[in-house]
């Protein structure tokens, strides 16, 4: 894994609600950000045959066998599948401010691909919820300040 959570926190607060000056982090509109590994997947080794990455096997001419690792392969040939997909996932569970938010779609698209700008594009699952409902207390002391909700502002 290139990233962390903290990266992944970082890319979601550039993503503003449309209607409130003020980025989904910080308005707790994200419940929970779960990183995990999936399994290494396989790749084509020069000979045909699958390994896993961080398999060092040799042949029995000393070579490693792991793609980019093999004397004479160019650099730019890739035996990665077009689909393939780094070994992390990312799970984000968000809410939104009230049920009925006519920017509930959009919100979770752009959060999305906020995320898979570090993640990896194919690499980030989001997730809708609504229990625990929202309310202003998971709003972040910097939102309630950006909106003059601090005690003094009531």
């Amino acid at each position: 894994m290139s990233f962390t959570k903290d990266d992944i926190i970082s890319a979601i607060k550039t993503v503003f609600d449309p209607e409130i000056p003020v980025n989904v982090w910080d308005l707790g509109l994200i419940y929970d950000i779960d990183v995990s590994s999936r399994g290494v997947p396989a790749r084509l080794c020069r000979d045909g045959r699958t390994r896993d990455p961080m398999d060092s096997t040799v042949n029995q001419n000393g070579e490693n066998l792991v793609h980019g690792e093999i004397k004479g392969v160019p650099d730019n040939f890739s035996a990665q599948p077009k689909n393939f997909r780094d070994d992390t996932l990312v799970t984000i569970k968000m809410t939104m401010t009230s049920p009925t938010c006519p920017m509930a779609e959009e919100l979770l698209e752009m959060v999305r691909v906020a995320a898979e700008s570090v993640a990896g594009v194919g690499n980030v699952t989001m997730e809708l919820v609504w229990d625990p409902p929202w309310t202003l207390d998971r709003m972040s002391p910097v939102a309630r300040l950006e909106l003059d909700l601090t005690e003094e502002g009531w």
